[in-house]
C-alpha cells in the first residue's frame, strides 16, 4: 500500500489521508473523540475500486490476546477495545500469527465503493 497524499477537511481541518493499493484507492479520515470515561479514535476508510478486488483485509487489531466481546466487538489484550462497521457484512477473522493474534476484516467489494470504520477505546 502506499501513501498518495493527504489533505485538510474543508471545514474541521482535520487530515484525510489518501492510498492505493493495486485498483483500489483508500482514503482514510481518524478523528480523535475525547470523552467522560475515556478516549476513543475514529477511523473511516472509504475504498473505491477501479476493477474487481479480491483477497483484500484489514489488519484492525494485533496483539497478545484478542476476544470477541459483541456482535463486532472485541477487546486487544488490556489495552483497547474495538468496534467495527462496514458498508457490507463485517466477518471478522482471529487468526494467530507466530505468538501473536490478529483481527482482520475481508474488504467485500462487490460493487465500486465500500466503507469501514473502525473505533478504538482505551
Amino acid at each position: 500500500m502506499v501513501l498518495v497524499d493527504y489533505q485538510l477537511h474543508q471545514t474541521n481541518q482535520r487530515p484525510i489521508f489518501r492510498y492505493e493499493l493495486e485498483s483500489v484507492s483508500i482514503e482514510e479520515a481518524p478523528e480523535p473523540v475525547i470523552q467522560p470515561g475515556g478516549t476513543i479514535l475514529k477511523r473511516s476508510f472509504s475504498l473505491k475500486a477501479s476493477s474487481a478486488a479480491r483477497g483484500l483485509y484489514f489488519l484492525a487489531a494485533e496483539g497478545d490476546q484478542i476476544e470477541q466481546i459483541g456482535p463486532n466487538q472485541f477487546k486487544v489484550g488490556e489495552d483497547y477495545d474495538i468496534e467495527l462497521k462496514g458498508s457490507f457484512p463485517v466477518e471478522p477473522i482471529i487468526r494467530e500469527q507466530g505468538t501473536l493474534k490478529q483481527l482482520l476484516i475481508p474488504i467485500r467489494l462487490d460493487g465500486e465503493a465500500a466503507t469501514l470504520e473502525q473505533i478504538i477505546q482505551w
